[in-house]
């Protein structure tokens, strides 16, 4: 498992360090993936985001598509914001 998501790491990350809603593509770039959502610490987050430190983090989206999955990282009862944004990362969307 650790594997996967180290692998999934570097294939694709969200971008839950900041809300970035304006500046979505006008479609989805990659295939939807079907996305698991798994909340840490959150001091534990940037370990499994692999985010800058000066950055605040509030999740990100690990997508893993030889697994065909795609991780979600959160803090434990995240705003809806940043699952929703997450979300779309696993449905194939990206940012300008």
């Amino acid at each position: 498992m650790r594997t996967m998501i180290a692998v999934g790491g570097v294939l694709l990350q969200g971008c839950g360090s900041m809300v970035v809603e304006s500046d979505w593509l006008s479609r989805p770039t990659h295939p939807a993936l079907p996305s698991y959502h798994i909340e840490l610490a959150q001091e534990e987050l940037p370990r499994a985001c692999g985010n800058a430190p000066a950055i605040p983090l509030h999740g990100c989206a690990l997508r893993v598509p030889e697994a065909h999955a795609c991780i979600i990282y959160t803090t434990p009862k995240p705003a809806a914001w940043v699952l929703d944004h997450e979300r779309r990362h696993c449905a194939g969307w990206d940012h300008a």
